[in-house]
């Protein structure tokens, strides 16, 4: 639409497209971008020297090849999210969060900043899914993911790790402080009323959980997870429903593998 389009479809047409302009803007022409009937954005301008004849078919192809663009731009940035995605529960995929947690260490090595990471998985999940069938698990791990979501930072990362095991990435957070979200979603996850839940050792859904810090308990990833996993598996020697920080006084996993009651851990 140029200026003769603007008159002949009524002022207040015109007047929304002012409205909606940066200030001091002057619209002199517009184009939509329209991908499959469907409008991606509008182009505007104004300020024009000259007006050549065709300027309109000349807008009219700029819009075309830049809706083309944002629709696969669009379409991009949705498969790699499906691609990056656990399907159950929404959250990040295992794959996805090692990378990210590659590209923390390496930035908070160069700026001397720590991080912490907080491992869980749920308590008797085994029992669960045996009690009350892989649906009633499915939906139990999908609530899981939710409840995981609304606890944790808009730039907190989570992901599904494996099974019924969880991770989360805490950036710019002390083990004290990572401690204390931990602690917030086992209380969560516990407070939550799961189908069935009564059906569970000590009638209640519940998750057990390790955290570890950068650079105090780890350098690298493996180190890192590693250490979590420790503190998890404390957790459970424990007896379970508890969050616990890693210290260099915890059992080695070769000890750890002398208890059999701890050897189907990622099952119970």
């Amino acid at each position: 639409m140029d200026e003769s389009d603007f008159q002949q479809k009524g002022r207040f047409v015109k007047a929304d497209f002012d409205s909606a302009s940066q200030p001091h803007f002057k619209i002199e022409l517009a184009a939509p971008m329209t991908h499959n009937e469907s409008t991606l954005g509008l182009i505007s301008v104004g300020g024009m020297l000259r007006h050549p004849k065709n300027e309109k078919s000349m807008m009219k192809m700029v819009a075309d090849l830049g809706s083309i663009a944002l629709s696969n731009t669009l379409l991009f940035h949705k498969m790699e999210q499906l691609a990056n995605s656990d399907g159950l529960t929404q959250l990040y995929a295992k794959r996805y969060f090692m990378t990210r947690l590659a590209e923390f260490l390496i930035r908070a090595d160069k700026a001397h900043e720590e991080f912490s990471i907080f491992i869980f998985d749920i308590d008797h999940f085994k029992h669960y899914n045996d009690n009350n069938g892989h649906p009633a698990g499915d939906e139990a791990l999908r609530i899981t993911g939710r409840i995981l979501r609304e606890s944790v930072r808009e730039d907190d990362i989570v992901a599904r790790y494996g099974g019924e095991e969880f991770i989360v990435l805490l950036p710019n957070t002390s083990k004290p402080g990572a401690a204390v979200v931990a602690e917030k979603i086992r209380a969560a996850i516990s407070a939550h009323e799961y189908p069935k839940e009564q059906n569970q050792p000590g009638g209640d859904l519940t998750i057990s959980g390790g955290v570890a810090s950068y650079p105090y308990d780890g350098r690298t990833s493996a180190e890192l997870v590693s250490r979590a996993d420790e503190a998890l598996y404390k957790s459970k020697r424990g007896g379970r429903n508890r969050v616990t920080s890693y210290e260099p006084t915890f059992l080695s996993e070769s000890e750890d593998a002398l208890d059999p009651a701890l050897a189907g851990r990622r099952s119970a």
